[in-house]
């Protein structure tokens, strides 16, 4: 046996064979496990320990092991971009992260990878503090075990669901609602259930945020702790299906782990550069070839694959040109509509203005950015102040009545005098 993956889900640690044959679950103090940090390693090792043990009764000697990191352990976020070339995709992700984070963000490790692809760009982030992947590394050191990669639980999620709301409960209280498409999540909220919260109606209340969103939700799969009666008969009671999440955790840890699923995966295209590497394999392989059958078919063989390759340029060159008249065509066009399209009524910045202070009852508001759509509206980017982290978040759920559409609460920070700093993102069509 050369791989195991291991879930990190206090109270129990849940161990499977890479290959889905096998799995069972080891208790864990759940206090060994603390906001995703690893607060007691000697509990933690223990843990491990009697997995390892286990495994080697059974026959199983693991070599190399697979973290499934909780869901508090990670901070993420699915964020929209608009169109850009392959070459600038990078430093915009790395931008728009930067500032996701803040200046006074600790050590973290950030993946990321492009979810969907559209009209605009959905990039799922992903950033684990590096303290906690070090923790965790010497604890499978410590046992004889290396690491091969850590596994995020949200794309483990994702990956039993083709197309559908996910709703997942974590026995600590955060909560995960995603909307997945190609097993991919492209939209996602997380959550948190405080004491003295009512678990149901945050749960109910996270799926009613996808719905206003604009996905069409009809049913809901259900993991973790959202997999009870209760919430299954609040969401019936709102015209939605319930299914418990197929595969779960067996199939889909199977499954995430066959498809490489790794917190350290970026984009994961084929780049110019795989695909150059692929063809000096493939004429080193033609070369060992003709040493062993003879080198003149080898080098015929050559041959003829760059005369290939110099045709194939050349009908990529054709091609570019005639896409650069395109363009230019294009350009041409876009100007002689701007000049035959009548002005366009100026908005009235004043009343929208007064409307969002308004709206804001403990908010107050600092700045307004915005920026045109090109189907007419606009985006408009809020900055302010608040009383609290709930106040932002009312505020941003205000906004969904008249012109203001799919408002997004994207950054919320606590300053050292206790004020809450917050930008909400909202469509406004005059």
């Amino acid at each position: 046996m050369a791989d195991v993956v291991v879930q990190l889900d206090p109270p129990v640690l849940r161990v499977m064979e890479a290959r889905g044959k096998l799995s069972f679950e080891v208790p864990v103090d759940p206090g060994a496990l603390r906001a995703g940090a690893v607060e007691d390693q000697a509990a933690l090792r223990d843990a491990l320990r009697s997995a390892v043990q286990q495994l080697v009764l059974r026959g199983k000697k693991p070599r190399r092991l697979w973290w499934v990191l909780p869901l508090e352990a990670a901070a993420e976020h699915v964020f929209t971009l608009p169109p850009v070339a392959r070459r600038d995709l990078r430093p915009a992700v790395e931008r728009v992260v930067g500032e996701w984070l803040g200046p006074d963000a600790p050590p973290v490790s950030v993946k990321w990878r492009v979810v969907a692809r559209g009209d605009d760009l959905r990039v799922y982030v992903s950033a684990v503090r590096s303290d906690t992947l070090a923790s965790l590394r010497s604890l499978a050191d410590s046992l004889g075990l290396k690491v091969r990669g850590y596994l995020g639980l949200t794309p483990v999620l994702c990956q039993a669901v083709n197309e559908g709301c996910l709703l997942y409960a974590a026995p600590g209280g955060q909560v995960l609602a995603a909307w997945v498409r190609g097993r991919q999540p492209v939209w996602l909220l997380r959550e948190e259930i405080f004491p003295g919260d009512d678990p149901v109606a945050v749960l109910a209340g996270a799926v009613e945020m996808c719905r206003g969103d604009g996905w069409r939700v009809e049913r809901v799969f259900l993991a973790g702790a959202a997999d009870n009666e209760e919430v299954a008969a609040a969401l019936e009671s709102r015209g939605l299906g319930v299914v418990p999440l197929p595969g779960w955790p067996g199939e889909a840890l199977a499954r995430a782990f066959r498809a490489g699923i790794d917190h350290g995966q970026g984009d994961g295209g084929k780049t110019l550069r795989k695909r150059l590497a692929l063809a000096m394999v493939l004429v080193l392989a033609l070369e060992v070839c003709g040493m062993v059958a003879g080198w003149s078919r080898a080098q015929a063989r050559l041959e003829a694959v760059q005369l290939e390759v110099q045709a194939r340029a050349r009908q990529v060159t054709e091609v570019q040109q005639v896409a650069k008249q395109v363009t230019s065509l294009k350009a041409q066009v876009e100007e002689v509509k701007k000049l035959l399209e009548p002005p366009e009524p100026r908005p009235d910045w004043e009343a929208l203005y007064g409307t969002l202070v308004r709206a804001g009852g403990e908010v107050s508001v600092e700045k307004i950015d915005a920026s045109r759509e090109k189907e007419g509206g606009w985006v408009l980017q809020v900055r302010g102040r608040a009383t609290s982290v709930k106040a932002a978040v009312d505020y941003a759920r205000s906004l969904r009545t008249g012109a203001f559409s799919r408002p997004c609460l994207e950054k919320v920070s606590v300053g050292q005098d206790g004020s809450v700093q917050f930008e909400v993102r909202v469509r406004w069509s005059p």
